[in-house]
């Protein structure tokens, strides 16, 4: 999985505001685990506001990617960090489930 997190400064008429996007990549070996695993309807991305709010499926993230805008710089910088120690994790871990799964018995010792 290759993620891409940019931080954009928009600058309007009246007002700035900071983007913070991310584009997600996976390999075909990941697709086939994504489908197997039915990864696909997973919410991966939430952001709650007065406006409203955003959840973001893999399927949406893996297409359209995901972010959203803020007023300060701070809040953007906190939700970069947040994408690159919550939520990517999350999303690799599944992914490495997926691939893991075995069918067939196991005998555990405790």
């Amino acid at each position: 999985m290759r993620a891409t997190i940019d931080v954009a400064e928009l600058t309007g008429i009246f007002s700035v505001r900071w983007r913070v996007s991310c584009r997600l990549e996976f390999t075909a070996i990941e697709l086939a685990a994504i489908r197997f695993a039915k990864l696909d309807d997973r919410t991966v991305y939430e952001r709650q506001s007065q406006t409203g709010d955003v959840s973001r499926s893999l399927k949406q993230a893996r297409d359209q990617g995901f972010g959203w805008e803020f007023d300060f710089p701070l809040a953007a910088l906190s939700e970069s960090i947040r994408i690159e120690t919550e939520i990517l994790p999350t999303i690799k871990s599944w992914l490495d489930a997926a691939q893991s799964f075995k069918t067939g018995s196991r005998t555990i010792e405790l």
